[in-house]
């Protein structure tokens, strides 16, 4: 059996090859590419090689093909993998090295592989995420000269197309006139797309009954719905909903010492993209008169907002999946069921 370690960057790959009992077969750096990967692995039959690679954003190419050719493939938990293979040494080809070896031992800290379907529709969530993060960022720039201007409005609602009216109506200096000018143009460009990718995300929504289980949870919407759904991928890989906290970083942070525990913040790590979405849901249940909302509530009295809807976070996510896993939609009752 041939075990094969990738260490992979956006234009090179290196790798290193052991066999059974441990010993180097070969070392290699080639190009990252499909041919490069079918020029390295040139007399390594599919069915005696073991391939790892360690998770990253320009993996996906390679591995469906590798897999697509029948090779055994292993994403390995980047964050994981350096915790274990930790060292003041650090080098591509001493990385690849010590993937091959973590393989050989059968000690690699797996990464969770969305299928492809799953990864377009990713992609497609992600970049109208992107598009609302980019138009507020032209909102705030507006926002901004307005406040250095000294100039207010009439009209309340900002950015609606009577509030836009007004101020294009507006006179300034020609340079602030025209960078003004220009914001609008991208800001409405963005806005169409924005709508697109809204109607996209709808009729997707509208073919999923796990989705439209998931909406009859107050406080979440098509789009929270689906950025949960789709970013948490294959909840059923998951055994405790403690896992999928984990996995989301719903949870405190911890520092233990003997017998002293200390709770902070909630954890860095986790899916920035179902933290976004579940705290959103959050804040929108907190105005419903259901039982989520009377949680959201007391919270908000002892805790403050931002911790109330952190913890409610918390309590949707575990609604969410008890939702999921009992088939059946939301009632009241699942709040205090769901811990």
């Amino acid at each position: 059996m041939y075990h094969i370690g990738w260490d992979v960057h956006k234009k090179k790959i290196n790798g290193a090859t052991l066999d059974s009992k441990g010993n180097i077969l070969n070392e290699s750096r080639f190009d990252h590419s499909i041919q490069g990967a079918k020029d390295c692995l040139e007399g390594y039959p599919p069915e005696h090689t073991h391939i790892v690679m360690e998770s990253s954003s320009h993996i996906y190419i390679l591995y469906d093909y590798l897999v697509g050719k029948g090779y055994d493939v292993k994403i390995a938990h980047a964050k994981a993998m350096h915790r274990i293979t930790k060292s003041s040494k650090k080098n591509d080809k001493r990385d690849a090295l010590q993937l091959a070896k973590h393989l050989l031992a059968n000690d690699i800290p797996e990464s969770y592989i969305p299928s492809r379907e799953i990864r377009k529709k990713r992609s497609i969530l992600r970049t109208r995420i992107e598009f609302m993060q980019e138009r507020t960022r032209l909102k705030n720039k507006i926002q901004s000269i307005l406040q250095m201007e000294g100039i207010t409005l009439k009209t309340k609602t900002s950015f609606c197309n009577k509030w836009i009216a007004e101020l294009r109506k507006i006179k300034f200096e020609r340079e602030i006139r025209h960078k003004i000018d220009l914001y609008l143009v991208q800001h409405d460009h963005l806005t169409k797309l924005i709508e697109e990718y809204n109607k996209r995300i709808s009729q997707m929504a509208k073919k999923d009954k796990e989705i439209k289980l998931i909406m009859t949870i107050p406080g979440f919407g098509e789009l929270t719905s689906m950025i949960f759904l789709v970013e948490l991928g294959d909840y059923k890989r998951f055994e405790l909903v403690k896992q999928v906290a984990s996995y989301v970083g719903v949870i405190p942070s911890s520092r233990s010492s003997g017998e002293r525990v200390r709770h902070g913040r909630i954890c860095k790590d986790g899916n920035p993209y179902i933290k976004w979405a579940l705290t959103q849901s959050a804040s929108s249940a907190g105005n419903s008169r259901s039982a989520i909302g009377k949680y959201f509530q007391r919270k908000l009295i002892r805790k403050g907002y931002q911790k109330a809807c952190v913890a409610t976070a918390h309590k949707l996510l575990r609604i969410a999946i008890g939702v999921l896993r009992n088939n059946k939609p939301y009632s009241d009752s699942l709040v205090e069921v769901c811990g």
